[in-house]
């Protein structure tokens, strides 16, 4: 049996939490976030003195996503959780 993860936010810890649940096949993971990229904060200081490029500077979710099997991607806001429908 196959249990289903749903991470919300791909921010740090949402993709480290995806990345190291991934590993396990008896899991299907989704991760949802307001936007399909993650800005990389240690990056900005780069970006603003123009020695990298914006796309250096963003994790694109979805293309992230797809590198594994068992991970899903929704570019969805979620405006509430019902914890007795799971």
């Amino acid at each position: 049996m196959r249990h289903h993860v749903v991470i919300l936010g791909g921010s740090y810890a949402g993709i480290a939490a995806m990345r190291r649940l991934s590993k396990s096949s008896k899991l299907s993971i989704t991760l949802i976030d307001q936007h399909p990229y993650h800005f990389l904060q240690t990056e900005g200081y780069e970006l603003i003195s123009s020695n990298t490029s914006f796309d250096e500077s963003i994790v694109n979710l979805p293309s992230l996503c797809s590198n594994y099997d068992n991970v899903t991607f929704k570019h969805h806001t979620v405006t509430s959780i019902d914890n007795q429908k799971k």
